[in-house]
């Protein structure tokens, strides 16, 4: 999948803001989503085999992925 594709479809389900409890940016959904339905899509990012100072996310043992803002950065 291109990722404008998955970028169309992730700012269709969700919006990016500040939190307003402070805790930095989050992804808001934009309508209610049924049980089992896909909310975001995740694309081609930067795996790593290091944790980063921010926006990483653990997937396995020493495996990190860097994600972009539009698929997954504030998860």
């Amino acid at each position: 999948m291109k990722e404008k594709e998955i970028v169309d479809f992730n700012k269709n389900n969700v919006d990016t803001a500040l939190s307003k409890k402070g805790y930095g940016y989050t992804y808001f959904a934009k309508r209610d989503f049924k049980k089992g339905e896909e909310i975001m899509r995740v694309g081609d990012n930067k795996i790593i085999n290091h944790q980063t100072a921010h926006c990483s996310m653990q997937i396995d043992v020493n495996k990190h992925f860097i994600p972009k803002k539009w698929s997954g950065r504030y998860l």
